[in-house]
């Protein structure tokens, strides 16, 4: 998943904008709403993000670490981090997808 460094500066809050093979939020919402989720953009934005803290805060209990919001806060808005996990996704939908079609 690629993503432009392109933010909007809007009342000191950043928004990113997701390119090229990527999905942008405003997209997302669209799908979501098609298939019964009604939302917007901002709402797509909201359950990702709280997707992804709930991710790191289950993982951080596993691994018997302590990770407080802020830190939680600061992993989620790393892109880096946010490819990766757009990596890992994808290699577990595509051997799901295999296995399911033997």
């Amino acid at each position: 998943m690629k993503a432009s460094n392109k933010m909007k500066n809007t009342k000191s809050k950043k928004y990113v904008t997701l390119k090229d093979s990527g999905c942008d939020f405003r997209k997302m919402a669209k799908i979501m709403t098609k298939h019964g989720y009604k939302m917007n953009h901002a709402t797509s934005r909201n359950q990702l993000l709280q997707a992804l803290k709930d991710i790191f805060e289950d993982s951080s209990k596993k691994l018997k670490t302590s990770l407080n919001d802020e830190q939680i806060k600061v992993l989620i808005c790393n892109q880096e981090v946010q490819e990766s996990l757009g990596d890992v996704i994808f290699k577990a939908y595509t051997q799901l997808k295999n296995e399911r079609a033997i």
